[in-house]
């Protein structure tokens, strides 16, 4: 069975990048009549500003792993530990929680944004036909670690802490992790920036050819 699918943008309307209301495409340069959202064409030059935002946000991660994670204060001076030293500092001090949630909230969280991030970006600029059931869990996914994006950095901070503390050295937050939030934040923007209509026009495509074979 054939079945016709378009995006907004084929059929002549606009899309609300807010609320996905559609729009006249003579209301281009006003704003959306649900929720107020200024309206304008997708475009590739977002996805320009995104890769740019999404490399420095890459830069600022590697510097953090290689920064300071944690100081321990002891009686030779302090100590300071990269992420790599806290986590295994931890896992010989016996703090698994502490080891757990810093690998999490300070590694694997914010790879797992830029992986998604950058896979959404090579999709929209490379052409790349994915199902559009697919990018929708992607971009859902995407955008539920944005909404949450800085409760990690409190637990990798909390954790930071107390990574190593069944030691005798006094352990604090190192400058890593103000390095890990600017990546953090980076990454947000990236997101923000980001013109998801782009994925469609594709996504659309490849509906329609799935749907004639």
């Amino acid at each position: 069975m054939s079945v016709n699918v378009c995006s907004a943008s084929t059929m002549g309307l606009l899309s609300c990048r807010q609320c996905q209301r559609v729009h006249a495409d003579s209301m281009d340069s006003l704003r959306c009549l649900r929720c107020g959202h200024p309206l304008h064409r997708a475009h590739a030059l977002s996805l320009t500003r995104c890769a740019m935002l999404l490399a420095m946000a890459a830069l600022a991660f590697l510097a953090a792993g290689l920064l300071t994670m944690s100081v321990a204060d002891g009686p030779a001076g302090p100590v300071p530990r990269p992420l790599m030293a806290t986590i295994s500092a931890g896992w010989h001090a016996g703090d698994m929680l502490a080891v757990i949630l810093l690998t999490v909230s300070a590694l694997l969280f914010p790879l797992l944004r830029l992986g998604l991030m950058a896979m959404l970006l090579l999709t929209a600029w490379q052409g790349w036909r994915q199902p559009p059931r697919r990018l929708a869990t992607l971009l859902r996914w995407q955008t539920g670690a944005s909404r949450c994006a800085m409760l990690p950095l409190v637990i990798a901070s909390l954790a930071a802490s107390c990574a190593g503390s069944a030691t005798p050295l006094h352990v604090h937050p190192g400058p890593a992790l103000l390095v890990l939030a600017l990546s953090t934040l980076l990454t947000t923007l990236a997101t923000r920036i980001f013109d998801a209509r782009l994925l469609w026009h594709d996504a659309a495509g490849l509906a329609q050819a799935l749907s004639t074979e």
